[in-house]
């Protein structure tokens, strides 16, 4: 039996609800289980500005600026990392005092600069 080429990666990409994705979720999305197959298309999507990368392994459908501040923090963090509650409360208005950084919770401990926004 043959395989059928599988053309339509980038609709299947655009109809996902979220923006973000590794290199094994785009590898299951498109059922490529080749991985210089997968670094071709995905090389050739960031020249084509369809994919843009956020850092290895770790690929946005939008730009970085037109990105959710605590979406791209939390997949730059790791799987299981989250929005504080500081950084909640302070966009509700309840602690008074400004922060200048979005601070999330997960299982690495850094500090790093995307864009406009630093998180910590």
């Amino acid at each position: 039996m043959y395989k059928t080429r599988n053309t339509n990666k980038q609709s299947i990409l655009l109809k996902q609800d979220r923006n973000i994705f590794s290199l094994n979720d785009l590898a299951t999305l498109w059922g490529i289980e080749n991985r210089g197959t997968l670094t071709t298309t995905v090389r050739r999507y960031k020249e084509k500005s369809i994919l843009y990368s956020l850092k290895k392994g770790l690929y946005s459908v939008l730009p970085i600026e037109k990105l959710d501040v605590y979406e791209l923090g939390c997949a730059l963090c790791g799987s299981f990392s989250y929005v504080s509650t500081e950084t909640v409360l302070v966009n509700d208005g309840i602690i008074m005092q400004g922060l200048n950084a979005v601070t999330l919770v997960g299982q690495k401990n850094m500090s790093f600069t995307i864009g406009d926004n630093q998180y910590i």
